[in-house]
């Protein structure tokens, strides 16, 4: 079967549509009219002289056009460069922004500090070390599988951050602090309750703030307090967070002791 060629004279491109190949085609529909056989080759380079990019619009590539379209010139040849490293020492990863990775820049946006290189592709959740621990993506700690939360949608079933990591990040986007506040609190109280000391024992303290400023499921970081035991949270609860009304309570204790 032979096989069926452009109708344009001297268009040796396969047919495509209404005889025509594809550009005459894509013409024709704009125009009317196919036009010559001519038709500008796809590996055009940029008109900005010094540029050796290929052709995106307008005559330019797609760094100058871009430019061409904020500013009305398309300048030098000279465009900024996206494949910096990032500047992070150890790592190899290409800048994303304010001199970080994409993944350093996330960290650094999330607790205010880059930190150090990644001892592993972060694009890798599976891997695990010699003793079959899985770094949390979020302290990079190396622990047991089992200091994660299940996730079906990772390739690992696993959650990329360790249960303590996700709490304290439910507590920051609950009351507005940032994602080390649980951490930082709690040894600044000496690891326990702020009222009787008694430390988690497995459950952990309960972030108290002030519910007359915000409402009862949610606060902001001028209303926490700091962190408490179920009993004491719950005391003070009860006594409608008064200081008078702690205070008689105590004085009447005390009375009968």
């Amino acid at each position: 079967m032979t096989k069926r060629t452009c109708s344009v004279p001297g268009c040796d491109r396969p047919h495509l549509a209404r005889d025509f190949c594809s550009p005459h085609w894509q013409r024709w529909k704009k125009t009317g009219d196919p036009g010559p056989t001519q038709i500008r080759q796809q590996d055009t380079r940029c008109s900005v002289e010094g540029c050796d990019r290929p052709h995106y619009g307008h005559g330019y590539c797609n760094a100058h056009w871009r430019r061409w379209r904020r500013s009305g010139d398309p300048g030098t040849a000279e465009v900024r460069a996206n494949r910096e490293a990032c500047t992070v020492e150890g790592c190899q990863d290409p800048h994303a922004a304010q001199g970080y990775c994409s993944s350093h820049y996330v960290r650094w946006r999330r607790t205010g500090s880059a930190g150090g290189a990644f001892s592993y592709r972060r694009r890798n959740p599976a891997a695990r070390d010699g003793q079959g621990r899985k770094q949390c993506r979020a302290c990079d700690a190396w622990l047991s599988e089992d200091s994660f939360h299940k996730n079906s949608s990772q390739t690992d079933g696993l959650s990329p951050r360790c249960i303590e990591c996700h709490y304290a990040a439910a507590v920051a986007r609950r009351y507005g602090v940032e994602p080390t506040w649980y951490a930082e609190t709690l040894e600044r109280q000496g690891g326990g309750c702020a009222i009787c000391g008694a430390p988690p024992n497995g459950r952990r303290l309960h972030v108290d703030h002030d519910h007359s400023h915000c409402a009862a499921d949610r606060g902001c970081p001028a209303c926490v307090r700091g962190l408490l035991c179920s009993p004491c949270n719950t005391g003070i609860g009860m006594l409608g967070e008064s200081a008078e009304r702690l205070a008689a309570a105590s004085a009447y204790l005390r009375a009968w002791l």
